[in-house]
């Protein structure tokens, strides 16, 4: 920090000249190497304040009901080989979700543009057992599929976009912002405004897939610190992507933005934010994001998070080593698939032996192989006497 002290008074003269030169050329000298300086930081924020602010928000809305609305709209045209004619690619999206703790409920209803291709989604975890079923309710082919499930002890939401995306709950595997915000590699890179609000931007190092392969990809984020931490833009960026790859761009990185907070908390209490309008963007797509109805619920029944399956939905289970079926008409159907099954196995061992017994039968092997032909036995034994003859004539040499 500057300070400006009041020079005393002296007689002008040349020591007075000299001084005010000397004070103009420092002048000069600061504002042609303004780096000389050193900075300072812009808010004194630590990357363990950013930490602690957004793990308080997510305490705050661990247990949390909304409505998130969202469609998808490619910039550029599709290729002529990416779908098959007469299919429609989902468009429009609407997901209820609801969190408590570590359990959530997904139910998503998405439709195409044309509405001619509607379907239901559900996805859930009760803390032990993940579910998920897809029931196709409309197509524009006049072709439906019997709704189908899964039961298994992985909690995934994969599929759709839900407000764990917008919190930073789930970026890509098991990566999360508490993830990165806890590894020590990540780095608090600036401090600042963005937004026009007061902001902190992280930046983690290379994360490696479940696998163990080599670095994959990279998290930078901007936290916004006057709505409780949460962040404002999360950035995927491809480790492996280079412009000597072959391709432009990128197809994997994306970036989110939050446009807009919202306060879920009664009047005169400490606020609690929520994102209410953002925006996901990749190199082919762009998805308007909107959160409504939106509240925190005071207690949640674990039945909620456990699927109630459709009607006659085929249900694969990894918890049980076979297949069942939801209700009596799911079972039923689940008989007639299983004996089409059977069906298609007994044609394939019929045609295979068939084509065995079509097939000649292999000559049988000869014990005793036919002798060497005269000539042949005549031709071994004048090539030995040659050799024979050769080292000879070298020997003597």
């Amino acid at each position: 920090m500057l300070s400006t002290v009041a020079a005393p008074d002296c007689p002008s003269g040349p020591r007075t000249a000299a001084s005010t030169g000397r004070l103009a050329t420092f002048l000069l000298l600061c504002l042609l190497f303004p780096s000389v300086a050193p900075a300072a930081e812009p808010t004194g924020t630590t990357l363990a304040q950013v930490r602690e602010a957004y793990e308080a928000s997510l305490v705050r809305l661990s247990r949390l009901e909304c409505v998130v609305h969202y469609e998808k709209a490619r910039r550029e045209p599709l290729p002529p080989n990416f779908m098959e004619p007469g299919l429609e690619l989902g468009t429009r999206f609407d997901v209820r979700s609801l969190l408590d703790g570590d359990r959530f409920a997904h139910a998503e209803h998405g439709r195409s543009d044309t509405g001619r291709t509607e379907w239901d989604h559900w996805i859930g975890f009760d803390g032990k057992h993940h579910g998920e079923w897809w029931h196709t309710t409309r197509h524009s082919l006049n072709w439906l599929q019997p709704p189908t499930g899964s039961i298994s002890f992985q909690p995934r939401d994969r599929h759709l976009l839900t407000i764990r995306d917008l919190l930073g709950l789930r970026i890509w595997e098991k990566t999360s912002l508490s993830s990165v915000l806890a590894d020590p590699m990540t780095e608090l890179e600036e401090a600042g405004m963005y937004g026009g609000s007061p902001a902190a931007r992280i930046r983690s190092g290379a994360i490696r897939g479940e696998q163990g392969s080599g670095p994959r990809y990279q998290i930078a984020a901007w936290l916004d610190l006057a709505h409780g931490g949460l962040p404002s833009r999360i950035e995927f960026i491809d480790l492996n992507w280079s412009p000597l790859s072959g391709s432009a761009t990128s197809g994997w990185e994306w970036q989110l933005t939050v446009r807009e907070f919202q306060n879920l908390a009664a009047e005169g209490e400490a606020p609690v934010w929520l994102p209410r309008s953002a925006v996901r963007e990749s190199n082919h797509e762009t998805w308007p994001i909107q959160v409504d109805d939106a509240r925190l619920p005071d207690s949640v029944d674990i039945e909620q998070f456990q699927p109630a399956f459709p009607s006659g939905t085929a249900v694969t289970a990894e918890t049980r080593p076979d297949f069942i079926a939801g209700g009596e008409e799911g079972r039923r159907l689940y008989d007639k698939l299983h004996d089409n099954f059977q069906v298609m196995m007994a044609e394939r061992r019929a045609k295979r032996l068939a084509e065995q017994q079509a097939a000649p039968p292999a000559p049988p092997d000869d014990p005793h192989p036919p002798p060497l032909p005269t000539w042949a036995l005549v031709l071994c034994g004048g090539g030995g006497l040659i050799v024979l003859w050769i080292f000879a004539v070298r020997g003597k040499s």
